[in-house]
């Protein structure tokens, strides 16, 4: 069930989202064939952005971007540091920024 997850996921995020149609029945597939608890799973995943039916996703990468400031705009001080995007040439990676 974790590989399904991780690919419809991943599937979601690149498309921007799964059709509304087949959004539905793959919802419906996995919880007959893993279960009630797996509602709970898909219920996250919707939550976090991670699985979701097409223009219902709130979170693009460009947003998330400018959220997390992971591009700096400003000129980079060699002297004196004081962004981790010093060390990755003016961008910093998510989970570094997340961390």
């Amino acid at each position: 069930m974790e590989k399904l997850m991780r690919a419809m996921g991943l599937y979601s995020l690149v498309e921007k989202g799964v059709p509304k149609k087949t959004y539905k029945q793959i919802c419906m597939d996995i919880v007959q064939c893993y279960g009630p608890e797996s509602i709970v799973t898909l219920s996250n995943m919707a939550k976090l952005g991670l699985f979701c039916e097409q223009g219902a996703s709130s979170s693009t990468f460009s947003e998330i971007r400018k959220e997390l400031k992971l591009i700096n705009e400003d000129p980079i001080n060699h002297e004196n540091p004081t962004d981790v995007s010093f060390a990755y040439g003016g961008y910093a990676p998510v989970c570094v920024k997340l961390v």
